[in-house]
């Protein structure tokens, strides 16, 4: 039971109050009666101001610190949460999946089970680990011939590099496709011709080997081959696949990568992590549209309002004003000279005589509508020229991204065949429904349980409270206000929290 005694704050004349616990309680009354005094002003900062009591100064340095209400006597109030029905401004940034959280979980899942697609080949890309390779090797034909190498750094003089070798205690190399001792003197004669390639042998065996010794040469051909090594396999002549010819016999060549390198077009993603699909960080950002999945042009229609008007009647609007109706005088002095017709509508000018008034004329000192805005640009730090500027600019799609604020190597991964983007646009009852369908493998299933129990809680909530149309990528700006405030119930209310107080402004 919450106890209220004397409570003085505001409208509200020392009134007492007992409310149940794990109750709901609506406080009704006429405008000014004192209802948001004590819904938030009383039970809402009591319960947030002693729970920041309870931690430590250095954090609480933090945390808005909110005033003590005054009253006599508070009791049994637990810590508050509160969802208060006001209008906030938001970025281009925020998203029904940013304000819900749902975003962030979809992130980590893509970071924890993503598959890695190559976005130019559509290849699937995969790294590799000496223990899971090891075992693939082992399954081939028994007792064939296995040679474990890796490639010399290309930077480094080959009598340096072979030197090195040796002084790291491997005995063999491949040279121009001839096996060496690296236990003797290197000559000069092993590297005629030119050496396209030095390999540096760290085991020769069997595919019968034992798992460990394959597991343990695999790991030391990746130590000191940067994460690359290359696995021959004895095969017949002329049969397909990548091969080599090492002292007169035909060798299978695998390649193995700890990186994600695309085998067919070298294409190179990065490590999966969770910021990876942020389109707020520079690791996974849109290069052109910075993460906003937009960019903004100058629009024509914009410039020119009225085609009808010609030039000489103001049919160009940024130079009608009067801080700028110098460049329409400028251009007037030279339209004899370069055929501009200034008196006839706009609509009717052909494409070059456009061409030539965004280009301008330089030998004239004649910027043109190009070398105008430019002027602008450099002087965007001035509050009035960066609104004048927006007013000949509309959004486009990045024609990069496409919308989908995200660079290729982050758009590379997948969830069940869908990229991030894709499942972010998707509406919310079919995301729902795509999560219930998606199929994984026993240790994905595991690894992913607990991510996938956040995002669905999620989803099912916004669902039941009607918004099942909207999406994950939706700009909470372009919510109307009804569905922003539901939005904002999502993230308090979906939670896993007991034993809170939930102080409601307005929920209906």
């Amino acid at each position: 039971m919450i106890r209220l005694k004397g409570v003085r704050v505001h409208n509200l004349k020392g009134i007492d109050l007992d409310i149940p616990h794990r109750q709901w309680l609506s406080i009704c009354g006429l405008s000014g009666s004192g209802k948001t005094s004590l819904a938030l002003d009383t039970l809402y900062a009591e319960g947030q101001r002693r729970y920041m009591e309870s931690l430590s100064p250095y954090t609480r340095q933090f945390l808005q610190q909110l005033d003590k209400p005054d009253a006599e006597r508070i009791d049994g109030i637990p810590p508050s949460v509160a969802v208060r029905a006001v209008n906030r401004k938001t970025g281009a940034r925020a998203t029904v999946g940013t304000s819900t959280g749902a975003a962030e979980h979809l992130r980590l899942l893509f970071a924890k089970i993503g598959d890695a697609v190559c976005p130019q080949c559509g290849n699937k890309v995969q790294c590799d680990n000496p223990d899971s390779a090891a075992y693939e090797l082992a399954s081939v034909e028994q007792d064939k011939r296995m040679q474990i190498a890796f490639t010399t750094d290309d930077q480094l003089d080959p009598l340096e590099a072979l030197t090195t070798a040796r002084r790291n205690g491997f005995g063999r190399a491949v040279v121009n496709g001839r096996s060496i001792e690296l236990s003797g003197d290197i000559e000069p004669r092993h590297f005629t011709p030119p050496t396209a390639d030095i390999l540096v042998i760290v085991d020769r065996l069997k595919t019968s080997t034992a798992l460990t010794r394959i597991s343990e040469s695999l790991e030391t051909a990746f130590q000191f081959g940067g994460g690359r090594c290359l696995v021959l396999v004895e095969s017949e002549k002329d049969r397909a696949g990548n091969t080599t010819v090492i002292d007169s016999r035909t060798w299978k060549v695998t390649s193995l990568s700890r990186e994600l390198v695309c085998g067919e077009c070298g294409f190179n993603l990065p490590s999966p992590t969770p910021k990876l699909f942020s389109s707020t960080s520079a690791l996974g950002a849109c290069a052109e549209c910075e993460g906003f999945g937009s960019v903004f042009e100058f629009d024509m229609d914009l410039i020119v309002p009225d085609p009808s008007l010609s030039i000489r009647e103001g049919a160009i609007a940024p130079w009608n004003t009067p801080a700028y109706e110098h460049e329409l005088e400028e251009l007037l002095e030279l339209a004899d000279d370069y055929s501009i017709p200034v008196d006839r509508p706009f609509s009717s000018l052909n494409r070059k005589t456009i061409q030539l008034l965004w280009d301008g004329v330089p030998e004239r000192n004649f910027g043109g509508l190009t070398g105008f805005f430019n002027w602008l640009e450099r002087r965007k730090y001035k509050m009035h020229l960066r609104v004048f500027l927006s007013r000949w600019r509309k959004a486009e799609p990045c024609p990069q991204c496409n919308g989908d604020r995200l660079n290729k190597p982050a758009l590379g991964f997948r969830v069940g065949e869908k990229n991030y983007a894709q499942l972010s646009r998707m509406k919310l009852d079919e995301l729902l429904r795509f999560f219930d369908q998606l199929q994984l493998a026993d240790a994905r299933v595991a690894l992913s349980r607990g991510i996938r129990r956040q995002i669905e809680t999620r989803l099912r909530y916004l669902n039941s409270i009607g918004l099942s149309y909207l999406w994950l990528d939706r700009q909470m700006r372009t919510l109307s206000g009804g569905e922003a405030a539901r939005v904002g119930l999502t993230t308090s209310l979906s939670s896993t929290l007991v034993n809170m107080l939930y102080v409601l402004d307005e929920p209906s």
